[in-house]
């Protein structure tokens, strides 16, 4: 290859290079907004559960757990953190 080719080659690898990376850090970025905005809607969901219109739920029936052992039939090979199950 000339010089000349050789100067735009590099600058196509730059550009590509710079391209993909910008592709992942979209990419993540997008991937955290829709975690964040689906474990927001399970927790509303569930506080929706919990309370059942009132300012404030009945606790100890339990829903929490009884979710987490569903999920664990459900979603055998994608077990729950024992956090989320206390």
């Amino acid at each position: 290859m000339a010089k000349k080719n050789i100067i735009i080659f590099d600058s196509l690898v730059a550009d590509v290079r710079s391209i993909i990376e910008e592709g992942r850090q979209r990419a993540f970025a997008t991937a955290g907004q829709v975690a964040i905005l689906t474990y927001w809607n399970i927790g509303r969901r569930i506080v929706e559960e919990e309370q059942q219109g009132n300012a404030r739920a009945d606790y100890g029936k339990g829903l929490i757990p009884a979710l987490a052992d569903r999920k664990e039939s459900d979603c055998p090979d994608r077990p729950l953190s024992p956090h989320y199950q206390e």
